[in-house]
């Protein structure tokens, strides 16, 4: 039962990856300040709603870990979201978006098997 309910999640937050990967990649054809800030919420919403782990201890334990795994997110997301304006700005190449929205896509995909995996 356990793993239909695993592959039920997968299949629904697919459709998901999809969309946020879509938006990210229309608007940050013409406009790359703000195709950087989809870029920054959305990877955050995904590592949000895919964590890798499932925290087992006291409720304090539960909730710093939580606390913690949201900031190293925020901080991973802004990272990335730095790194993909500066790709967008200053290379002079029509590769740069559909190369940066693969590599995303093997991101996300790879956080959705890992958490499918638990």
């Amino acid at each position: 039962m356990l793993l239909k309910k695993r592959i039920i999640a997968i299949l629904c937050l697919i459709p998901v990856a999809i969309l946020l990967l879509w938006v990210i990649y229309h608007v940050s054809e013409n406009h790359h300040v703000w195709g950087s800030l989809l870029f920054v919420i959305n990877v955050y919403i995904w590592l949000r709603i895919t964590p890798l782990r499932i925290h087992h201890g006291d409720p304090a334990g539960i909730g710093m870990a939580d606390g913690f795994e949201a900031l190293i997110n925020m901080v991973k997301s802004v990272v990335l979201g730095i790194i993909f304006y500066l790709l967008l700005t200053f290379v002079e190449s029509d590769r740069v978006l559909p190369i940066c929205m693969g590599l995303l896509s093997l991101y996300f995909l790879k956080r959705l098997i890992w958490r499918g995996s638990e």
